[in-house]
């Protein structure tokens, strides 16, 4: 695990053979920067700065959310309108990469360091969305409607555990997410990845009652697959969007 990470974020150069001399120097100018993020790939050995720690060929804060997908367990989704940068397209393991702004992915697409910015629904952005003028009420103040003029996701605190809710249903065609708690996957094939929707929460967890498990209409590579959210909220976005979403419950069965 902790070799994945280092290779995740390692420089394109070797830091080592860099010299004390250089190293103690102001970082120079460096010909590609994206997004205000300058270049750490071959193009440009040196050391990034401070806590920033090279990863996609760009000098990125470590601070940075971390994005992640995979169709047979949990995913950390971006809590806002940010999209997931990554270097290659998800395949059937999925994905991981960094959260991050609609403006950087349009620079970074115009860049020659091979990166791509994705959606939740892994389709690729191009342009955007058309903007939504407001922000419609909340369906569940836990998890409300995101992305856009709707801001994040709020975290989910239920006695001394924290869930952390992210963004799902933005893409191209929708400005518009809403909050789930995607560390919860649910499975059709897999009764026991249904478990906890609707009220089968123990009593420890009554925070996450009365749940149902959004999955895509419009999305074939998800057939099968979806989010834990509050029903409330996962039928309020169905009906803002019925032909690209459902809501299933632990039966694998369309909510009315």
């Amino acid at each position: 695990m902790l070799l994945a990470l280092l290779a995740l974020l390692g420089c394109g150069g070797d830091d080592a053979g860099v010299d004390a001399a250089v190293d103690a120097a102001p970082r120079p100018y460096c010909p590609i920067e994206v997004g205000g993020y300058p270049a750490c790939n071959a193009d440009c050995p040196f050391p990034c700065e401070g806590d920033d720690l090279c990863g996609y060929g760009l000098c990125l804060p470590y601070e940075e959310d971390r994005c992640s997908f995979s169709f047979s367990s949990r995913a950390s989704f971006c809590p806002d309108s940010r999209l997931c940068l990554a270097r290659d397209a998800p395949d059937e393991f999925g994905f991981q990469g960094r959260c991050m702004s609609e403006a950087f992915c349009r620079e970074a697409e115009a860049s020659d360091l091979g990166l791509r910015c994705w959606h939740t629904d892994l389709t690729p952005y191009e342009d955007g969305p058309e903007p939504e003028a407001s922000c419609p009420p909340a369906p569940h103040p836990t998890t409300p409607f995101c992305g856009g003029p709707c801001g994040g996701c709020p975290d989910v605190t239920d006695e001394e555990l924290v869930f952390e809710s992210g963004c799902a249903g933005r893409n191209e065609e929708r400005d518009l997410g809403i909050c789930v708690f995607p560390e919860h996957h649910c499975d059709a094939d897999q009764p026991s990845g249904t478990a906890g929707v609707g009220d089968d929460w123990p009593d420890t967890l009554p925070g996450l009652r009365d749940t149902a498990c959004l999955v895509y209409r419009d999305n074939p590579r998800f057939e099968g697959n979806g989010w834990l959210t509050r029903r409330a909220s996962c039928l309020a976005y169905r009906e803002r969007y019925p032909e690209a979403v459902d809501c299933m419950d632990a039966e694998w069965e369309p909510l009315p």
